[in-house]
């Protein structure tokens, strides 16, 4: 693993950690850092991009609701 894998993930964690507290910003972040990836998930299981909004959406909105009960950052 690089050193720049290691601060990415160190990165990562703090950000999890910062929005499972109720950081806004922190929470932004980590949704612009995955949303190629929910992208790619959604395009494999939908193929309207309207659908695929929606999916996105949905999920940005539960993960907002439930980042809380997460107990373990390494699942995020």
């Amino acid at each position: 693993m690089e050193l720049t894998d290691v601060h990415a993930i160190s990165n990562n964690f703090s950000l999890i950690t910062s929005a499972k507290k109720g950081d806004k910003e922190a929470f932004i972040s980590l949704m612009e850092d995955n949303k190629i990836d929910m992208y790619r998930i959604s395009k494999g299981i939908l193929n309207n991009e309207s659908d695929i909004e929606d999916a996105m959406q949905n999920t940005i909105m539960i993960v907002y609701e439930k980042l809380h009960t997460l107990k373990n950052n390494d699942f995020f």
